[in-house]
């Protein structure tokens, strides 16, 4: 659930995230949303989504997150290709080199994103900055991977975008998130993601 909320102190508009009913029931899920959420709190950088600050209201949890007033590279890609035109090779650079920069400033601090993917790409519409959002699934690296599923039965990851390592709850390291970039990168190129339309999950076993 994510909801537009504004700093009292501030005026900072944020995007404030919150858990599912079920999630805020949960002990186990609300542990290990407290212990991935430390870390983002010391974490800044121009190309990432920054974190205004996450608590406790009662019983419900929740993270705040900077507002980006734009749209994401997902909805960008999926404009060229209705109006069947290619991307700018000058455009992808430019988005990927940002990509890859707020990458490496998670990484140095030993977070990994486990989701990364057009749709958690946003775009200032004013000054055309990519910034690395949804830390959702963000963890330490070295951190134990419990399990390829969460609670509800669904992948820890987006599957398109995930890597073999990933798909099989092995250990995950910065090279998920290269995988992810990797496979992001073919997909503006190509305005598609590698196998599209063939993919089975057994492609990553």
């Amino acid at each position: 659930i994510v909801l537009q909320g504004l700093h009292e102190e501030t005026a900072q508009l944020a995007a404030v995230k919150l858990p599912t009913p079920d999630l805020n029931k949960d002990e186990q899920w609300l542990k290990r949303f407290e212990q991935e959420v430390k870390p983002l709190k010391s974490v800044t950088h121009p190309n990432l989504v920054r974190l205004q600050d996450a608590g406790k209201e009662g019983e419900l949890h929740w993270m705040a997150m900077d507002w980006i007033e734009g749209f994401t590279v997902k909805d960008w890609l999926d404009e060229w290709v209705r109006v069947g035109q290619p991307v700018p090779l000058d455009q992808i650079q430019l988005f990927m080199k940002q990509m890859v920069e707020g990458l490496w400033c998670l990484h140095a601090q030993g977070i990994v994103h486990r989701d990364l993917k057009p749709a958690n790409l946003l775009v200032d519409k004013e000054t055309g900055v990519v910034h690395v959002a949804d830390f959702g699934l963000a963890k330490q690296s070295g951190m134990e991977e419990e399990t390829l599923l969460t609670r509800t039965g669904t992948f820890a990851g987006t599957m398109h975008y995930m890597a073999p390592e990933q798909s099989e709850g092995f250990d995950i390291t910065p090279a998920t998130d290269v995988y992810a970039l990797g496979v992001i990168w073919h997909e503006l190129l190509a305005s598609k993601r590698p196998g599209a339309g063939k993919f089975k999950l057994q492609k990553l076993r």
